[in-house]
């Protein structure tokens, strides 16, 4: 399985629930199995063929786990969506790599950028990187790239930065 259909752990969806609200909607999940959420949009629904926005209500919060591989389309899609207003939001999590042409699109309109970083716990450092889970919701071991969660708003907020630790995701 490549990392395009990695999926997002329980308890990184926990804490964005906690800071951002309940999920109503996930717009790249593989598959019914693979959705964060009762509301998704699967791969044979095609998510760049509709609305978002028409699937969420005003204040509900859209979460965006895509394919590693090509983030750009769901980057640049989020922000025209970002950018009709509608009240609407949108949670994610993808490779921290602020060289990409993606990355710039989003932190355009992202309102939070999130590093994911290290910490110490109980005498033994933990390094920032989420274990992500396969198909059988089996950690996989040897992520070698460090991670952002964001949040994106269509209300005009401030923009910041701040970072997180592995451990305040984790629960450590």
């Amino acid at each position: 399985m490549a990392n395009n259909y990695w999926r997002t752990p329980p308890e990184i969806i926990d804490y964005v629930q906690s800071r951002f609200g309940e999920i109503k909607l996930d717009v790249c999940a593989q598959d019914k199995k693979a959705a964060v959420c009762k509301n998704f949009i699967s791969e044979e629904m095609d998510a760049f063929k509709c609305d978002w926005w028409q699937l969420l209500s005003v204040d509900e919060l859209m979460w965006m786990n895509p394919p590693y591989s090509d983030p750009f389309p769901w980057v640049k899609k989020l922000g025209e969506q970002i950018k009709q207003g509608n009240g609407r939001c949108a949670a994610g999590i993808l490779n921290l790599d602020p060289s990409t042409k993606w990355f710039y699109e989003l932190e355009s309109y992202a309102t939070l950028i999130m590093p994911i970083i290290g910490r110490y716990h109980d005498g033994k450092f933990k390094n920032g990187r989420v274990s992500f889970l396969n198909e059988n919701s089996e950690p996989i071991k040897g992520n070698s790239k460090p991670q952002f969660l964001f949040y994106a708003s269509s209300v005009d907020m401030p923009k910041c930065w701040q970072p997180v630790s592995i451990s305040e995701l984790y629960g450590i």
